[in-house]
């Protein structure tokens, strides 16, 4: 058994999937709305750059260095995090977090489909909810 002094501190490996979260929870937003059809531009955690990630049912790919090299990019991770606490919604196609939309009702479906999930803007505009 070792003793550890408290005033050592405790390094956190820096692995791709703690950058990927940090990335994700520092510019969620943002890479949300980059979203057009598959494809998002997620910032380097580190630096000016922005790189192009497709993300699909069947497709990932990203246009930074490290998955040229062939490895698994935190820039991935990050769009797969962003993905998964998001939806589209049947209005505008944008992606909002899960919280932020309106499944639409029964009586509301003149324009979507029961079901259907809308932003709040767009719940207003049609008057769902």
């Amino acid at each position: 058994m070792t003793n550890r002094s408290l005033a050592q501190p405790r390094t956190v490996p820096n692995t791709r999937e703690l950058r990927a979260l940090a990335l994700a929870e520092e510019r969620f937003e943002e890479i949300a709305l980059s979203h057009r059809g598959g494809l998002y531009t997620v910032p380097s955690l580190h630096g000016d750059h922005t790189y192009a990630v497709t993300y699909t049912a069947r497709t990932e790919v990203c246009s930074c260095p490290d998955w040229q090299f062939g490895h698994t990019c935190y820039h991935v991770l990050t769009v797969a995090v962003v993905r998964a606490k998001t939806g589209v919604c049947s209005g505008c196609g944008r992606r909002s977090r899960h919280r932020e939309l309106v499944e639409v009702l029964e009586e509301d479906h003149l324009t979507f489909y029961e079901g259907d999930v809308v932003c709040e803007a767009c719940a207003r505009n049609y008057g769902v909810g």
